[in-house]
């Protein structure tokens, strides 16, 4: 156990960014978070062979936590070793997104454009060919998703099948952005050369954030190659997401009704939806556009946040989370808040770099009735510790909950909540000769969606991101403006009662 340990202590340190971390220190209280934790699981189960379950990483988030966990953890599996039933399944997050789109209509909502940027410069015949070997490679590039009784499945094509060449169009970048995906009989990825540059399109059934990255070095280390007259060679074979939805089903299957039983009674009741008192009626059908509006939060507020956080026994995430679902109260969208936030779902090693679906949807309820204090709502959520499940997917979270639906709202949740720096990143493209840009979302997913990331002054900066069909600039503005405020009182007094509905 010792020898564990001592392995084990240097790589909580490496993650949190320390010299060194103590036996029984708990990695929250030293400024971990839901994401940071993720990316410990995945290299605990990279060097011991093992996967920490993410509730019992919660529950123990120490070094001798984890190692008596590791001490009687059976070795894990690869992903690849359980044999793919014919048809192969959709994953649960997949499906949450397929009937969603088949039910509401897609609209473009769900679309990845990466802009790469004017095409001078770029062999086209040469990018072709790298697009290929990037498909070859990453089976869920040229899957659709057809359906048999009513029932979704992956159908793998062939390259040629799947990808007929760069298309060519006078339209924008950003019209093509938003163009429609026909997920039962194409592919989910194209590249377009649109009028005003070069843009690769990525469904959300085929890809995440990081994906994207992924997508994008393997594309560039393509491109050079046969720039160069030879086909890429890989740093080694790439797990497919097909063998992930088989592992992930069979996972889920093992452990029953536990895995959804919590999240049936969390969020028992909880509002069909939530929106602010200046919302306009919710069209019959989505596809709206998306704006912003800007949001930056002092150094001091940061500092205070962790502190706090440090204080309550919860992350720095929750307190801003909290201080959000407070804002949303006091604009007057009642006392039962729920807000979504993305969690990884790449714990198990093989997923690090794989191309995929993985990131889940987890809905965060708070209870503003009865004008608790700060400290109160934080005691609260420490109480209800949702991250613990974190891994049960969205999709069957709301098969648990089964609230009564509307086909034009977004089921259990509609607002959402990153700390991620979930905006545009780019990405140095050496080979292919640009930079590409992987582009928010021009189609509101969420009807509000506050991104906070960490920014050079040690404050955080970010955005709200609203449907323009529900609200004004105006409206959002008045939000942002609550939450900054909200944030600032509760840190300053967190045991000052918090008024709804003002």
């Amino acid at each position: 156990m010792n020898d564990v340990r001592d392995r084990l202590a240097p790589m909580f340190a490496e993650v949190l960014l320390l010299d060194e971390v103590g036996p029984d220190d708990s990695f929250f209280d030293l400024d971990g978070d839901s994401l940071a934790a993720v990316e410990l699981i995945r290299a605990i189960a990279g060097q011991f062979g093992v996967t920490v379950p993410i509730g019992d990483f919660f529950a123990a988030p120490t070094v001798n936590g984890v190692a008596a966990l590791l001490d009687t953890a059976d070795p894990e599996k690869s992903i690849g070793d359980i044999p793919r039933p014919d048809p192969v399944p959709l994953s649960p997050s997949q499906e949450g997104i397929w009937v969603t789109g088949m039910l509401t209509g897609w609209a473009g909502q769900y679309n990845l454009p990466v802009v790469v940027g004017a095409a001078e410069g770029v062999h086209l015949p040469t990018l072709e060919d790298a697009v290929r070997d990037v498909m070859r490679r990453h089976e869920i590039l040229r899957t659709r998703f057809p359906e048999h009784d009513g029932v979704p499945y992956q159908d793998i094509l062939d390259v040629d099948a799947a990808f007929p060449g760069i298309r060519r169009t006078t339209r924008t970048v950003a019209e093509v952005s938003g163009e429609d995906f026909d997920v039962t009989s194409e592919a989910p990825l194209r590249v377009v050369l649109a009028d005003d540059g070069l843009v690769l399109l990525v469904h959300h059934l085929a890809a995440d954030g990081p994906a994207l990255v992924t997508l994008m070095r393997d594309l560039d280390l393509a491109y050079g190659a046969r720039r160069r007259g030879t086909p890429p060679e890989w740093p080694g074979p790439a797990t497919q997401y097909a063998d992930f939805a088989v592992w992930q089903q069979r996972s889920l299957e093992r452990r029953g009704d536990a895995a959804t039983s919590y999240w049936r009674e969390r969020l028992r009741g909880a509002p069909l939806e939530i929106l602010l008192p200046s919302a306009r009626p919710r069209p019959s059908l989505p596809g709206g556009g998306a704006a912003t509006v800007p949001l930056r939060l002092a150094p001091t507020l940061r500092e205070q946040t962790v502190a706090l956080a440090g204080a309550a026994g919860v992350t720095p995430f929750l307190v801003l989370q909290t201080a959000f679902a407070a804002a949303l109260a006091e604009a007057g969208a009642g006392t039962d808040i729920v807000i979504g936030t993305p969690f990884s779902g790449r714990t198990h090693p093989d997923l690090e770099e794989a191309i995929g679906l993985f990131v889940n949807l987890v809905a965060l309820r708070t209870d503003l009735s009865g004008q608790p204090s700060f400290r109160d709502l934080l005691a609260q959520v420490r109480a209800a510790d949702p991250f613990r499940h974190a891994d049960v997917p969205f999709g069957k979270v709301v098969e648990a909950v089964a609230p009564r639906r509307r086909s034009t709202v977004p089921p259990v949740v509609q607002v959402s909540l990153s700390l991620d720096g979930g905006g545009v990143t780019r990405l140095a493209l050496p080979e292919i000769g640009e930079r590409a840009d992987l582009s928010p979302l021009r189609s509101a997913k969420f009807d509000l969606g506050l991104v906070l990331d960490s920014d050079q002054a040690g404050g955080f900066t970010g955005w709200i991101e609203y449907a323009t069909e529900l609200y004004d600039a105006a409206a959002v503005e008045d939000l942002r403006d609550r939450f900054a405020a909200r944030l600032e009182n509760s840190l300053t007094d967190p045991d000052a009662p918090i008024p709804a509905g003002s």
